[in-house]
């Protein structure tokens, strides 16, 4: 709306200059900046992925601007181009990378400078493999075959992979029998012994021995069991695990699912454990005398 004088001078005409002033634009101005301090590690990772051609810098926007979003994504796409979906039909697995192993454990405290990270891959269930035929064809074969057909394949995977079986089954029993003792009619415990086939009772062969049974075997299905699992045995022991260090274990010490798997990495460490168990037992039975 204008206003006219008697003269025909609007308003506008009329109001005095202004001071020269005006409020800046922000356009192409970014409205946030964030300060890493700890991300170090995923700054330097996400840049060679970048020189490398593996990492999509227009992702870069898409995530924010965050390090550690930025590579997780990266490894996400590269997976999805690698068989996610073979794998997903097969497994219910998740992959994460993180500067800690516990969520709840306080990433400052465990890596000031943000120098690592750790790449975790966690299976949401097991799965399980039926070993009955195989050591049945074996044992036809040699009767010492299959216990070390056994020893080698569990050997290997247990290097990268936690696995239970019926070894684990006898040291959970005995310490089941531990605990029960004195009313054992209480409860039904498993005869792990019993079900176990007496062929893996065996003695392994050695690895002079295991060469010349395959020799013999020439080209059959024996044959062919035994060269896969010593190639598995080679690819297992060719890649060199990384240290569990102090720090790991004291992310960890809050964090039952995952140290349980550590602690029960190790025979001794298993031997460790059943006499724990055996003692906090003795000390249970003793506290109501001592109330």
């Amino acid at each position: 709306m204008l206003c006219t004088t008697s003269q025909g001078r609007t308003a506008a005409d009329l109001m005095p200059n202004g001071t020269g002033l005006s409020i800046p634009r922000l356009d192409g101005v970014p409205g946030a900046h964030r300060f890493r301090a700890g991300d170090r590690g995923a700054i330097r990772l996400a840049q060679t992925l970048v020189e490398l051609n593996i990492a999509d810098p227009s992702e870069w926007q898409q995530v924010h601007r965050d390090p550690t979003d930025y590579l997780q994504s990266t490894l996400n796409r590269w997976i999805d181009h690698h068989g996610a979906r073979t794998i997903s039909r097969r497994f219910c697995l998740s992959l994460t990378l993180s500067s800690v192993l516990d969520p709840y454990f306080d990433a400052d405290d465990a890596d000031p400078d943000g120098r690592r990270l750790y790449l975790i891959l966690h299976p949401a269930s097991a799965a399980y493999v039926v070993a009955k035929p195989t050591l049945d064809l074996l044992e036809r074969e040699h009767p010492r075959l299959p216990v070390t057909f056994y020893q080698v394949f569990t050997r290997a995977l247990s290097e990268w992979v936690r696995i239970y079986d019926y070894r684990d089954a006898e040291d959970h029993v005995e310490m089941l029998r531990e605990w029960a003792e004195g009313e054992e009619e209480q409860y039904e415990i498993a005869d792990v012994s019993a079900a176990t086939p007496a062929c893996m009772k065996q003695k392994a062969l050695s690895s002079g021995s295991l060469r010349q049974i395959v020799m013999r075997l020439r080209a059959s299905t024996a044959s062919a069991i035994i060269k896969a699992t010593l190639e598995l045995q080679r690819a297992s022991e060719r890649a060199k695990r990384p240290p569990f260090t102090d720090d790991m274990g004291e992310q960890l010490s809050d964090c039952i699912l995952p140290y349980r798997a550590c602690w029960w990495c190790s025979p001794r460490l298993m031997r460790l454990r059943r006499t724990l168990m055996t003692s906090l037992k003795i000390w249970l039975r003793q506290v109501p005398s001592r109330t």
